[in-house]
Order: structure tokens, then C-alpha cells, then sequence
């Protein structure tokens, strides 16, 4: 009975400290057939430390961002890694930073990307997302009543582009500007999901 009692109050102690019992990761699907796992990237030699990652990466007008946030697991719990991929970084020997996240905050970064459907949604290059205006309607003179939608293009908008890893599987969604033609457009939900994401990533990891 002693010992029942101990098994008990060890795992009850070890909900605590991780905040969930297990940790599944969740199959991805939707994939696009043109991307190959990324072998020699910088995000796969984390795969040996980390059971999944995920970064999310921005670009301008002025070139990408080398400075990237990644979300990771693994069974001590959750993590932030912060990750500089520029070329000409003068400190070569400083290429990442790596912080421990309290696991409460880990878990609704998680549990936000799940809900939001990052494993599964298709992005800007598997699915047209054809940009249709928000509708007018015009009344002529002859009384006749004609439905309007006004097309909305940019081409000087932010990129983003989140690669979700682990040591046998890989993602890529990329979406151009969704924040823009979410406001201008006929709304998306693959883009009102990937606008999540991103604010959650950078309301707790950090621009």
C-alpha cells in the first residue's frame, strides 16, 4: 500500500513539473510534395536534443530575418531558441541562445498552435487563396443594382514561413502579408490560423 501511494505521489509530481502526463506529437498532414526534409539545415541539428520544433521565420523587402525564434520540446519540458543565420554575424562562435520556458506558458503556445490547426492547414502554395475584395453594391440611376468586389494587391508586404521538425518528419507553411488581406479581403481561415500563430509566437517568444 506504502509503495501504491508512492507511485501515486510521483506521478502526480511529475504532472506538475512537465504539465501534462504525455506529450503526442500530432501527425502532419497537408503537406506540400515539393518539400524534402531539410538535412542539412541549422533547425535539424537540434532534432538530437529536441522531440519537435518549430521556427518561424519573417522576410521583407530588405531580406529575410536572421534572427529566429523556435518553440521546442522535449521531456524536460518546454524551450525557447533563438537562432542568428546571418552570414556575416561578426561572432561566428555565437550562432544560438537557448532558454528554458515556464511550462504554463509552454503549454498555451502548444495548445494555441494545435487549436489553430499548424500540423494540418495548407498554406499559400498548395490552396489558392485568390484575393477578393469586400463587396460594394452600386445603385445606378436606372435603378439597376450591381455587386462590386474590388481586387487588393501588394507587392512590398512581409513574408512568414514556419518549419516544423522532428527527426523523421517536416512541415513548411509560407504565407505573403496574411494580416493585410485578412483586412482587405474575403477572409481565409487558413490565414485568420497562420495569424495566430504568429502573434502567439511573438507575444511569448519574442519579434
Amino acid at each position: 500500500m506504502k509503495s501504491f501511494a508512492l507511485l501515486i505521489l510521483f506521478n502526480l509530481l511529475l504532472f506538475k513539473v512537465h504539465g501534462q502526463k504525455t506529450f503526442d506529437i500530432p501527425e502532419f498532414k497537408n503537406l506540400n510534395p515539393k518539400d524534402t526534409y531539410p538535412e542539412h539545415s541549422i533547425l535539424t541539428t537540434y532534432t538530437t536534443k529536441f522531440d519537435i520544433l518549430v521556427s518561424l521565420s519573417g522576410y521583407s523587402n530588405w531580406g529575410p530575418d536572421h534572427n529566429i525564434k523556435v518553440f521546442a520540446y522535449n521531456k524536460s519540458g518546454w524551450y525557447k531558441i533563438e537562432l542568428n543565420t546571418d552570414p556575416f554575424y561578426f561572432d561566428k562562435s555565437v550562432r544560438d541562445s537557448i532558454y528554458k520556458i515556464n511550462d504554463s506558458i509552454g503549454k498555451i503556445i502548444w495548445d494555441s498552435l494545435i487549436e489553430n490547426h499548424l500540423f494540418i492547414m495548407e498554406d499559400e502554395r498548395t490552396k489558392k487563396m485568390r484575393c477578393v475584395g469586400k463587396q460594394d453594391t452600386i445603385k445606378h440611376k436606372n435603378g439597376k443594382i450591381e455587386i462590386v468586389e474590388t481586387m487588393y494587391d501588394i507587392d512590398d508586404g512581409p513574408e512568414y514561413e514556419f518549419d516544423i521538425i522532428t527527426k523523421n518528419n517536416f512541415k513548411k507553411l509560407y504565407f505573403y502579408s496574411p494580416q493585410y488581406y485578412n483586412e482587405n479581403c474575403r477572409i481565409v481561415e487558413e490565414r485568420t490560423w497562420i495569424i495566430n500563430c504568429i502573434s502567439i509566437f511573438e507575444k511569448h517568444l519574442g519579434k
